[in-house]
């Protein structure tokens, strides 16, 4: 069973880590640990820490703003093919549209992770549009699709 937890300064080691590990397949940019540190104490932003049977299996980052917005700005599981990220943004789409009362949870991926957009596309999540070339990697640049759920899709 997954749940998740806020993330506290004691788990940044483990974040890194993971995030390090991820940014190595073009799928996170690195944030250095002061960020990570300033999105943990903003009240806006919900990091998070996804965990099965209380082991750490991974970690995501979320934004709410003013419009009724939510959005998944990063999502690490570091213990691929168990089913822990589909469950985590279960969980935290329950949250941003039971609690927060979003009108429209969204995230981007990267065009080159076709595990990941095939399970939002699973979770209800549409196709938005392509943002061309827009994030450098290496020597070359990577696309990014952004995806929504809206709530009427998500209460249906």
């Amino acid at each position: 069973m997954v749940t998740l937890r806020n993330t506290n300064k004691e788990d940044l080691e483990y974040v890194l880590d993971a995030e390090n590990k991820a940014s190595q397949n073009a799928f996170v940019i690195l944030w250095p640990e002061e960020r990570h540190l300033k999105a943990i104490e903003n009240e806006f932003t919900d990091h998070q820490i996804i965990q099965a049977d209380g082991k750490r299996v991974g970690y995501l980052i979320a934004n709410r703003n003013p419009d009724d917005n939510y959005e998944l700005m990063r999502i690490v599981v570091t213990k691929s093919g168990q089913g822990y990220g589909s469950q985590a943004i279960r969980l935290l789409m329950k949250f941003a549209f039971e609690e927060l009362d979003t009108n429209r949870f969204w995230l981007d991926v990267r065009m080159h992770n076709q595990n990941a957009i095939s399970l939002y596309k699973t979770l209800g999540f549409k196709e938005e549009g392509i943002l061309r070339e827009c994030v450098k990697h290496n020597d070359g640049y990577v696309s990014v699709m952004v995806m929504s759920v809206l709530r009427r899709e998500y209460e249906i």
